[in-house]
């Protein structure tokens, strides 16, 4: 569990990603999407995500990779998955279909 006072918390970033089968080996991006994304941090405190849709039904792969326990979470639509931005994680390729998620960055306000 993270000890944090939840009034404290404020969400910062809110948007959509799209990861597209079809993009990968095609780089990081462009109209289509991109099929994954490399390890990385983020600059917020947690951050959490949902798939809008199937996955194993509407895309094939995919999921939140985190290299400190080597596992990747590929829930179902709106079961969020949170985790500290700054552990090293990424988006496993899309192997199959187009995986649309919902991403949210949330970090401590500061002016409560």
């Amino acid at each position: 569990a993270f000890a944090v006072p939840a009034g404290k918390l404020r969400v910062r970033e809110v948007f959509f990603v799209k990861y597209c089968a079809e993009q990968a080996g095609h780089g990081l991006g462009g109209p289509q999407g991109q099929a994954g994304l490399e390890l990385h941090r983020d600059g917020t405190l947690f951050s959490c995500n949902t798939h809008l849709n199937r996955p194993g039904t509407d895309f094939v792969g995919g999921g939140t990779y985190v290299a400190e326990t080597g596992e990747t979470a590929c829930e179902a639509p709106g079961v969020f998955v949170l985790h500290c931005g700054q552990v090293m994680h990424g988006a496993a390729p899309v192997t199959r279909g187009v995986r649309h998620v919902l991403v949210a960055f949330i970090d401590l306000d500061d002016d409560v």
